[in-house]
């Protein structure tokens, strides 16, 4: 999966560049990895090369994901990406 120009240039000022990582050159290919995984069901370890590393791609996810889950109890909680993923799709419907 990957996304169109305006798609990438609408999202990218949104994602949290810090001064070790995520490194720009490599963002958008572990953000469509990320997408990949959502799009197809696949395993992290059947994602194809061209998205980075599947293990790069999980810790993305586990960094930015939209929900925490406390495996001992089962128990969900909206991050504050949640929000901001909410609030993106919101403002790109009008």
């Amino acid at each position: 999966m990957q996304l169109a120009v305006t798609e990438w240039e609408f999202i990218e000022p949104y994602l949290p560049i810090g001064e070790y990582g995520p490194y720009p050159e490599r963002l958008r290919q572990q953000f469509e990895g990320v997408i990949w995984r959502f799009k197809t069901g696949g395993q992290w370890r059947e994602m194809p090369a061209e998205f980075s590393a599947w293990s790069t791609a999980d810790g993305f996810h586990q960094r930015f994901g939209l929900v925490h889950v406390d495996h001992d109890i089962q128990v969900r909680t909206p991050k504050a990406s949640f929000a901001w993923y909410r609030d993106l799709i919101r403002a790109q419907r009008g």
